[in-house]
């Protein structure tokens, strides 16, 4: 709970071992990299999980206004700054499970801020899109940030595929790995293609509606009782 002070920091060895079993190659390699550092940090100066997950989202916030009429310089500050709140998320779970204050409130404070930070990013491609090519940018902006969040709670109230095959072909696409290639894209069209970026909002926004449509469909597919044969 917030103001609880956390346990002093843990031995090295179990430290090295506070990742997350859905950790992506690219949570392995670069944001775990950096967030046990900021970890040990925060167990030295008795930050809290959900303090740590307050600060992912203010530097969540900051990207967004990276993006928000954005220039390429400006975009790609937004996407350093939403690495580092990305950064500080895997930090924020890392805390929690490190001094077992693991709770239903930070488990939603975590859930929240992704969800808000996302949907807001969207929404800011989108007025930069239409400030630079027109074409409803702010609209298809609006819709795709309807479709992050609609995705998010469904991801939420999913569980976790333990088999793979669809499922987990749907956990896989619910990770941040998208995320970043999506900003990527943006950004290379904002600096070469300006023109492009109606075009590239129109797929984000498919793609957000699609990604909870397919997985609320495969939920309830999965959910039937199977007959005998």
């Amino acid at each position: 709970m917030i103001g609880t002070r956390p346990a002093r920091p843990l031995p090295a060895p179990l430290h090295e071992r506070a990742g997350s079993p859905i950790d992506t190659r690219l949570d392995t390699l670069f944001h775990r990299r950096l967030s046990r550092p900021l970890t040990r940090l925060a167990l030295v100066l008795g930050l809290t999980a959900n303090q740590v997950s307050l600060a992912s989202l203010l530097v969540g916030l900051l990207a967004v206004w990276g993006f928000w009429h954005a220039t390429p310089w400006s975009a790609l500050a937004g996407l350093a700054l939403y690495a580092a709140a990305v950064v500080l998320d895997h930090s924020d779970g890392e805390v929690a499970r490190l001094t077992h204050s693991e709770s239903r409130l930070g488990e939603w404070l975590d859930v929240t801020s992704d969800t808000v930070i996302h949907a807001l990013l969207v929404l800011a491609m989108g007025v930069t899109a239409q400030a630079r090519a027109g074409r409803a940018g702010i609209g298809l902006g609006a819709l795709a940030a309807s479709g992050v969040v609609v995705s998010a709670m469904i991801a939420k109230t999913s569980p976790r595929s333990t088999a793979g095959g669809v499922g987990g072909f749907l956990d896989a696409l619910g990770n941040r790995d998208g995320f970043y290639a999506m900003l990527l894209l943006f950004i290379l069209a904002l600096t070469f293609v300006p023109a492009l970026l109606p075009i590239l909002m129109i797929v984000v926004t498919a793609g957000s509606h699609a990604y909870w449509l397919t997985r609320l469909a495969y939920r309830l597919v999965a959910a039937r009782p199977s007959r005998a044969a």
